[in-house]
């Protein structure tokens, strides 16, 4: 049997609305999914855990806030979302800040690998 990836956009709404979105996406079928945010961010990080409670862990998250973030709330979202399990964040802040975010990836990555050779 061939694996499909399907995906599936779950648009800008409230947390409890955009969770029910994404299960009713899981239960049709669709194992990935980008999630519209960049409007407020209390309410985007709320939103992608409960989409992570209702999707589950083997459903792949794409969070495309649209250069709705500045820095800040990107750096904060990335922080907040660990334990959501998301590997994809899209165009969170203006293209300005992607030099010092793509420091801060490789710096965060060459730590991780650090850990995992000290473990």
């Amino acid at each position: 049997m061939l694996f499909r990836e399907e995906q599936r956009s779950i648009g800008i709404g409230t947390p409890q609305e955009m969770a029910n979105e994404a299960k009713e996406s899981v239960d049709r079928g669709f194992n990935i999914l980008k999630i519209k945010t960049g409007i407020d961010l209390k309410n985007d990080v709320e939103a992608i855990r409960l989409i992570r409670k209702n999707a589950g862990d083997n459903v792949r998250l794409k969070i495309d806030a649209n250069q709705g973030w500045n820095i800040h709330d990107t750096l904060t979202a990335g922080a907040s979302l660990v334990a959501a399990q998301f590997p994809h964040i899209r165009m969170a802040a203006s293209d300005c800040f992607y030099p010092f975010i793509k420091r801060l990836g490789k710096r965060d990555s060459k730590r991780r690998k650090e850990s995992v050779k000290k473990g």
